[in-house]
């Protein structure tokens, strides 16, 4: 399994618990705790939280700041998020990320994807290039062409999350998820019957999952603490992982 590196935690050979953020209150009572969140990496859902000042990227900072990473998401609202398909006022936001924090994610089918990347590289930051379908699960041939519009680019993590509703997709979902990938895949199923992908896919493979710490992001989220006992329990080497990174009982 290929392996991104930020910081000093590798994405890719154990997964990573995600912990995402979507209110302006829960970024700033995160910032001003004295403890770590039970999570690896800390996603801040720019759009959900507020930007209009710049009070967003010293909580970020702070969170940073005590070891662990943050994740900057500016979702389009073609893909479940808050910000205009295109928005010019991405762009620059996107810049400051990559400049202050450890990594972004950007949408697969976004037109500024190309500079995102640009700018990762200048920065020497990953990318998540992530797609989202809220309907259906795509045919094997669909997510195989996803994974082919991105196999040439370096230092990037593919997320595919899409909406399941019975067995046979997340069959789908699990069959591509086993095969050969060219980088660290991130594969969720939402809605009630993907619930079982963000426990069981992370010890198959999947190089992240994701939980919420404030509030529910995606149909069929689960809590962050509910996600670490899983991955403690379930995934061999990730509580001997948290030991060594002092984490001890959090992620």
């Amino acid at each position: 399994m290929n392996e991104i590196t930020v910081g000093n935690l590798g994405i890719g050979r154990l997964p990573r618990l995600v912990g995402a953020i979507t209110t302006s209150a829960g970024l700033v009572r995160l910032a001003e705790s004295s403890t770590r969140p039970p999570c690896d990496l800390v996603e801040v859902r720019l759009g959900e939280v507020e930007t209009e000042d710049a009070r967003w990227v010293s909580a970020c900072r702070a969170i940073e700041n005590r070891g662990t990473p943050v994740l900057i998401t500016l979702r389009e609202q073609s893909e479940g998020g808050t910000w205009p398909d295109e928005d010019p006022c991405r762009l620059p936001l996107f810049e400051t990320a990559l400049e202050e924090f450890s990594l972004v994610d950007v949408e697969l089918n976004s037109r500024c994807l190309d500079r995102v990347i640009e700018c990762a590289k200048t920065h020497n930051k990953p990318v998540i290039i992530s797609t989202h379908d809220f309907q259906q699960t795509p045919t094997r041939e669909a997510l195989d062409g996803f994974q082919g519009r991105v196999q040439s680019l370096d230092n990037i993590i593919l997320k595919i999350a899409v909406m399941t509703h019975d067995k046979q997709d997340v069959a789908t979902l699990h069959d591509f998820l086993l095969a050969p990938h060219p980088c660290p895949v991130s594969i969720l199923g939402m809605g009630e019957k993907g619930m079982e992908t963000r426990i069981r896919f992370p010890g198959l493979g999947s190089c992240l999952t994701y939980g919420y710490l404030d509030a529910s992001s995606a149909p069929g989220q689960h809590a962050c603490e509910e996600l670490l006992s899983a991955l403690r329990q379930h995934v061999p080497g990730y509580t001997e992982d948290l030991r060594l990174r002092g984490r001890g009982g959090n992620a």
